[in-house]
């Protein structure tokens, strides 16, 4: 299993609950169409690099525009 961090810079508003997610590299995340591996490769932010944040019972909730939802998995 690898661990990815990413650092954000920051988090530019797009709508009211569409954002551009910047790192510290300058570099925006991206999702990759083929596997859905979040990566921060992206130079420009485009479509691919809009997530939604969404904030339910006390959580928040990031999903890209495909459709499925980033999953954090904690452990060794």
């Amino acid at each position: 299993m690898a661990l990815l961090v990413f650092l954000f810079k920051q988090l530019w508003r797009v709508s009211d609950n569409e954002f551009q997610l910047r790192c510290l590299g300058g570099q925006f995340l991206t999702v990759n169409s083929e596997d859905g591996l979040i990566l921060a490769t992206a130079k420009h932010p485009l479509s691919t690099e809009t997530f939604f944040i969404e904030r339910n019972a006390g959580r928040v909730h990031i999903r890209p525009l495909n459709g499925g939802y980033v999953q954090v998995l904690l452990g060794p």
